[in-house]
C-alpha cells in the first residue's frame, strides 16, 4: 500500500468526522457535521428529526439517524462530499488522488451511508481505493487482545458486538436506543423544566463537562454552571435513568432494552467456548465512554448478572492505524491479504466491481 502519502483512515460518525494518517498515533482531524450551510441542497435530516433549542432557531446537529428513511441520498451525498473535500484540503493538505482510504465501518453502519461514503471518496475525491474495516474488530486489536465484546456508546444506537479471533460475529450483535441523544434530550428536558437555557451547544457542554457517572450516594444541593443555578442530581440522574434503569416498565420494544440485559442476552447465545473470551475482555468505547465512570459503572452492573471483567482499549481509529502499520504496509503480507476487501476506483467506476456489505453475505449459501 506505499504511495507517496500514508493511506487516510476516515472515522465517519453521526455528528463528528475524524481522519488521519495511517501509522499516526491518534486521528489529527476532527471536524463536526452541523457547520455546512448547503443553500442549494439543505442539510440531510429533516428539522422535525433534529434537536434545536428553538424550533427552527438552530440546524439539524447530526448526520444521519438510526432511519435512514428520512434521510435524502443526494443531500447526504452533497454533505459528505464538502466535508471530505475540506478534510482533504484544509486539514490533511494532500491530494486525494495520491492516497487511499481505509474507513472504519460501525456493525450497524447504514448501507445507504456506506454508499454514499464509497461513492463521495472514489468517484468525486478521486482517491486510488477504499476498504471498509470493522470498527468493533480494531477496537480490540487497539486492545492488545483478539477477542472480545465490544460496547459501543454512539449517539444514536448503543451496539454490542463479540469479535473472536479478530472476526466479527455479525449475527449476534445487538443494538438499543439507549445512547447518547436519548440523555441528551433527556437532560433537555429537565433544563427546560426549570427555565434554563436548552440550546444544543448549552446541553453539549453540560454533558461533557459536568456529568458523571458513579455507584452509591450522589451529592445533593445545587452548583453554578455559566451562570446557571443548576441541582447537583441533574449531573448524573439522565445517566442513571437511560443506561440502568431499576427495571423495565415493559413498555420499550426490543430496540430499547437496557445495556446490561443485551450483554447478558449476546453472552448466552454465543457458543459456550466463546463466553469466558468475551465476557472478560469487555471494551467500552464511542463518545459517551468518555464520561467519568461509566466505565466502571458499566462493568459493575454487568457483574450482578454475569461475571465479567473490562480492559482497556485506545480506540477503533488508533486499532485501524496499527492494523494498516504492522500488517497491510508490511513486505511480508501477501498481496493477496494486501488487496482483500480492497475496492480501486478504476474497477468501481467500469463497474467491474462493486461495494459489498456484510449483510450480502448472509444467505450466499443458503440453497433452494
Amino acid at each position: 500500500m506505499g504511495q507517496q502519502y500514508y493511506p487516510i483512515i476516515f472515522d465517519v460518525g453521526s455528528r463528528f468526522v475524524r481522519a488521519g494518517f495511517a501509522g499516526d498515533a491518534c486521528a489529527i482531524v476532527r471536524r463536526r457535521t452541523n457547520v455546512y450551510d448547503l443553500t442549494d441542497a439543505q442539510l440531510t435530516v429533516r428539522s422535525d428529526d433534529a434537536c434545536e433549542g428553538e424550533r427552527g432557531q438552530e440546524p439539524p446537529q447530526f448526520l444521519w439517524t438510526e432511519s435512514m428513511a428520512r434521510v435524502d441520498p443526494y443531500r447526504l451525498e452533497c454533505l459528505l462530499e464538502r466535508i471530505i473535500h475540506d478534510v482533504y484540503e484544509n486539514d490533511l493538505l494532500v491530494d486525494p488522488k495520491r492516497c487511499k482510504v481505509l474507513m472504519l465501518e460501525p456493525v450497524m453502519l447504514p448501507l445507504p451511508l456506506k454508499r454514499a461514503l464509497t461513492r463521495v471518496i472514489l468517484f468525486h475525491m478521486h482517491a486510488q481505493s477504499i476498504r471498509f474495516l470493522p470498527a468493533s474488530v480494531m477496537s480490540v486489536l487497539a486492545s492488545g487482545a483478539t477477542s472480545g465484546l465490544v460496547i459501543d456508546l454512539g449517539w444514536n444506537v448503543t451496539t454490542v458486538t463479540p469479535v473472536f479471533d479478530l472476526r466479527q460475529l455479525y449475527i449476534y450483535s445487538k443494538q438499543t436506543l439507549r445512547a447518547s441523544r436519548r440523555i441528551h434530550n433527556d437532560i433537555r428536558k429537565k433544563l427546560a423544566n426549570l427555565g434554563l437555557d436548552t440550546t444544543f451547544e448549552f446541553v453539549e457542554q453540560f454533558l461533557i463537562e459536568c456529568c458523571y457517572c458513579g455507584i452509591g450516594n450522589h451529592g445533593t444541593g445545587d452548583f453554578t454552571f455559566n451562570n446557571s443555578t443548576i441541582p447537583q442530581e441533574l449531573r448524573y440522574q439522565s445517566i442513571e435513568e437511560i443506561l440502568f434503569p431499576d427495571e423495565q416498565d415493559g413498555t420499550d420494544d426490543d430496540d430499547s432494552q437496557t445495556l446490561c440485559s443485551l450483554v447478558e442476552q449476546v453472552i448466552k447465545e454465543v457458543d459456550i467456548d466463546l463466553r469466558t473470551p468475551l465476557s472478560s475482555n469487555i471494551i467500552i468505547v464511542g463518545g459517551l465512554s468518555n464520561i467519568p465512570g461509566i466505565k466502571t459503572r458499566i462493568i459493575y452492573e454487568i457483574n450482578k448478572r454475569t461475571k465479567a471483567s473490562g480492559i482497556k482499549s485506545l480506540g477503533p481509529w488508533q486499532g485501524a492505524s496499527l492494523y494498516c502499520t504492522t500488517s497491510l504496509m508490511t513486505s511480508s503480507t501477501s498481496t493477496r491479504i494486501k488487496n482483500s476487501g480492497e475496492l480501486t476506483r478504476e474497477k468501481y467506476i467500469s463497474g467491474q466491481e462493486v461495494l459489498l456489505d456484510w449483510t450480502d453475505t448472509l444467505f450466499s449459501k443458503c440453497s433452494i
